[in-house]
């Protein structure tokens, strides 16, 4: 199989370029049985076979919910980020983030109804305070050992969803 900068534009490539969604857009491609992460990626049609999801690249499961658990402590830790959790339960943050990264990454979606931008419109985060999480997860992944091309990836797919986030 040819890789993706021979035969289509990969997660960062799309990224860069402001490829967005709109939380719509994506219910209607979940809905019809499309994972974004592999929306973001075009594969070459005559693959034989189909191209893991990010969510299998990164070990499944247990990857992303040991990166939830570290990435609630480091953001919890700072300062700068500490304030945009006061008033919620962090144990549904926490179950709602590994949703969310389950589905962005491409695995089981159970992701029924969630909207990104209703979850974060009047929360007043920012574009530096979305760099800071960006950071933390970069960090994360590291942390637990996920190659460092795999974490561009995911951090380009993660990026897509900016718009959803930040000042809604």
């Amino acid at each position: 199989m040819a890789n993706d900068n021979e035969q289509g534009r990969t997660d960062c490539t799309l990224a860069r370029e402001g490829l967005h969604m709109s939380t719509d857009e994506m219910g209607q491609q979940r809905s019809q049985g499309v994972q974004p992460a592999r929306l973001a990626t075009r594969v070459d049609a005559a693959a034989e076979e189909p191209a893991a999801s990010l969510y299998d690249m990164v070990g499944g499961a247990a990857v992303v919910t040991a990166a939830v658990e570290e990435l609630y402590q480091r953001a919890l830790a700072n300062p700068n980020l500490a304030a945009h959790f006061a008033h919620a339960s962090v144990t549904q943050l926490k179950e709602h983030q590994r949703v969310f990264l389950t589905w962005l990454l491409g695995g089981p979606d159970d992701a029924s109804g969630y909207s990104l931008r209703e979850a974060h419109t009047g929360r007043g985060i920012t574009d530096a305070d979305f760099d800071r999480i960006v950071q933390h997860l970069v960090d994360t992944l590291t942390n637990l050992g996920v190659a460092p091309p795999l974490v561009e990836r995911i951090i380009a797919v993660v990026e897509v969803q900016r718009a959803e986030i930040v000042g809604t």
